[in-house]
């Protein structure tokens, strides 16, 4: 834990990627969700990340959808200032 917690988004996704491509409920819900916090707050105008981390809570089930359409709203709004001129990604 203490590892996923100091590492990078991009070290994070590599962790989710081989223990959930081997068994997805091999990483418990908890850590999961904690894992694409730590990732969303180091990338938070990564779009891609954002609906990924939306998937995951939608697959872990219905107590999580508030925050799932939260950050589908928030990556749908990013790619809107995107388009629009507003954020130079």
């Amino acid at each position: 834990m203490e590892q996923l917690t100091f590492s990078s988004a991009q070290e994070i996704l590599g962790f989710l990627d081989s223990a959930l491509g081997r068994d997805l409920l091999l990483v418990p819900v908890w850590m999961r969700n904690l894992a694409y916090r730590l990732a969303c707050l180091q990338e938070p105008d990564n779009t891609a990340l954002l609906r990924r981390a939306a998937s995951d809570l939608q697959f872990v089930g219905p107590d999580w959808n508030d925050t799932a359409h939260q950050l589908l709203r928030s990556a749908e709004a990013l790619e809107a200032a995107r388009r629009d001129g507003g954020l130079g990604h």
